[in-house]
C-alpha cells in the first residue's frame, strides 16, 4: 500500500524574513472539517435560544434571511461569545444598527407604539 502524504508549500514573512514551510494536506482538511462542525454547532446553539425566532420581535426565522446579532456590539467592546450573540431578522438587525440593548430599547419605545419594552428573547 502507497501512503503518499500530499503537502502544500506556505511562506510567511515573520519579522521581515520570508519563512518557507510545508503542511500535511490532510491535518488541514481535519482542521476546516472540525472548524465547519464548531460553526455549525455554535449557529444552532445561537438559534435555539430564541427557540428559531427573532430575539428581538419573535418572528419565526424558519423560512426568512436572517443575521447573527450581537447584543453588545464589538464596535462598543462587544465579543464573539455565545452569550453576546442572537439570532434576528433582517428587519430588526437593520433597525438595531450599532446600538446596544438597553439604546436599541429606548429608540424602539419611542419608534413603535406596540412596543412593551421587553424583547422576545427576554420572555423566554
Amino acid at each position: 500500500m502507497n501512503s503518499h502524504v500530499q503537502f502544500r508549500r506556505c511562506h510567511d514573512f515573520v519579522d521581515g524574513v520570508l519563512i518557507e514551510y510545508y503542511v500535511d494536506l490532510k491535518e488541514i482538511e481535519k482542521y476546516f472539517e472540525e472548524r465547519t462542525r464548531n460553526i455549525k454547532s455554535k449557529k444552532n446553539i445561537i438559534l435555539n435560544k430564541s427557540n428559531h425566532n427573532c430575539w428581538y420581535c419573535g418572528q419565526s426565522l424558519e423560512n426568512i434571511a436572517r443575521d447573527i446579532e450581537h447584543q453588545t456590539p464589538k464596535c462598543k467592546g462587544g465579543t464573539n461569545d455565545i452569550s453576546n450573540l442572537v439570532y434576528s431578522c433582517k428587519n430588526c438587525n437593520s433597525e438595531k444598527y450599532n446600538r446596544n440593548i438597553e439604546e436599541y430599547r429606548k429608540w424602539k419605545l419611542g419608534k413603535d407604539i406596540n412596543f412593551n419594552g421587553i424583547f422576545y428573547g427576554e420572555s423566554l
